[in-house]
């Protein structure tokens, strides 16, 4: 879920079930979430959730792990 506090609202993102209880990595920055999911149907990958616009993409694959405990900035 996106949650706005200010507005007291909140937007269920149409992301894969993770794999593992805990909640996913998530990386903000310049108006945009990168959430790591570790799902056993659709495998690892980093989506990007841009805030203003609300569009949620896939982007780039996560191999040779079982989960992703977080997730960084690359440089």
């Amino acid at each position: 879920y996106m949650l706005d506090l200010t507005a007291k609202t909140r937007t269920k993102l149409d992301l894969p079930l993770n794999k593992v209880v805990h909640a996913s990595p998530v990386y903000v920055e310049d108006g945009k979430a990168y959430i790591a999911v570790a799902s056993s149907g659709s495998g690892n990958f980093v989506w990007t959730y841009e805030i203003s616009t609300g569009k949620l993409t896939k982007g780039m694959e996560i191999k040779g792990v079982d989960n992703v405990d977080w997730i960084s900035r690359f440089e």
